[in-house]
């Protein structure tokens, strides 16, 4: 499972998957927020940097 996930999430060799945690709720609905309001800094998509 740790392999899957570092190729998944592009996760360097040397680093070591401890956990995943799902956050949020399956049901949950949100407003839509405009891309002008997103802190792009903040936001990685499948991916570890």
């Amino acid at each position: 499972a740790e392999d899957y996930i570092k190729e998944k999430l592009n996760i360097k060799e040397n680093y070591k998957v401890e956990s995943i945690i799902a956050i949020g709720y399956k049901d949950e609905v949100k407003e839509h927020i405009s891309e002008e309001k997103l802190d792009f800094d903040k936001i990685h998509v499948n991916k570890f940097i």
